[in-house]
């Protein structure tokens, strides 16, 4: 990926990246979890067609913003950085949107700093970590846990991702439909450039989410859900947000990916034009 489009911004002494683009009000754009702007960027250009998108690349996801120094990658801690990042653009009454983590990032966003929000998108944003459905999710938590303390199967996944294992393993890892070429190319840059304990320690948090039923948001919201998500029960998912977002609309699309990958994230904005026009 060229940065040459890439902004610099420093955000509590984290030297940022971030995309500006479109003009309009405010929209602050989250990227998922190991990922960059650039994997979201027809998402980002469809939004900059009615806001002006500020798109960071989150700490530790992507080889352009460095990992947090705490070692510390919750979904609380990038809402928080998000908010600062903000703060340093004197950005106000913004509207959010986010994907999947970025999602729930945004979801902190609006419990911790909700005067920040006038509204907020959220794509295929889990809320509940008893509502994920895919068997390998709970099969690697062991391995996330020991790979998040560092040591030898740190060194050990470092060593298979910089081989040709790597391609046996996205072969394993990425379902059939989505193993274009272009797809495997990005997948294979994306784990390359990620910082791995950011990766595991960020996925054990997104993978323990859990927030109080009877917690209330305020905050317009929009949900946008898979019908036939492989990684979330979307009906149970949209049901837990009835009980805690006081302002919400919801929108299915019948898909069975979670999060598109690769150009299946620039399909998804031709096919499903009419989401982005509804929002």
């Amino acid at each position: 990926m060229s940065n040459h489009k890439l902004k610099e911004i420093l955000v509590n002494k984290l030297t940022t990246r971030y995309r500006k683009l479109g003009h309009g009000p405010p929209l602050l754009f989250l990227h998922g979890h190991r990922a960059d702007t650039q994997k979201w960027l027809a998402f980002i250009k469809r939004f900059a067609r009615d806001y002006t998108v500020y798109a960071p690349e989150l700490p530790g996801q992507n080889q352009y913003t460095p990992p947090f120094s705490d070692g510390n990658p919750t979904m609380e801690h990038y809402a928080d950085f998000a908010y600062q990042f903000c703060q340093k653009l004197k950005l106000k009454r913004i509207t959010a949107a986010g994907v999947s983590m970025g999602g729930l990032i945004s979801i902190w966003l609006s419990i911790k700093y909700p005067q920040l929000l006038k509204k907020q998108f959220l794509f295929w944003t889990p809320i509940d970590h008893q509502l994920y459905t895919y068997p390998r999710i709970k099969k690697s938590i062991p391995f996330l846990r020991q790979i998040a303390k560092g040591g030898i199967l740190l060194k050990l996944w470092q060593v298979i991702i910089f081989s040709p294992l790597l391609n046996l393993f996205l072969r394993w890892d990425v379902q059939k439909e989505e193993q274009t070429k272009e797809v495997l190319a990005n997948e294979i840059y994306l784990w390359r450039t990620v910082d791995l304990l950011t990766w595991s320690r960020s996925l054990l948090d997104i993978l323990s989410v859990k927030f109080n039923p009877k917690l209330k948001i305020h905050t317009p919201t929009l949900a946008v859900f898979a019908t036939n998500d492989r990684y979330l029960n979307s009906r149970k998912t949209q049901q837990r947000y009835q009980q805690i977002f006081t302002s919400l609309r919801t929108i299915n699309v019948n898909s069975k990916f979670h999060v598109p990958k690769g150009n299946l994230t620039r399909e998804f904005v031709q096919e499903y034009e009419e989401v982005f026009t509804s929002l």
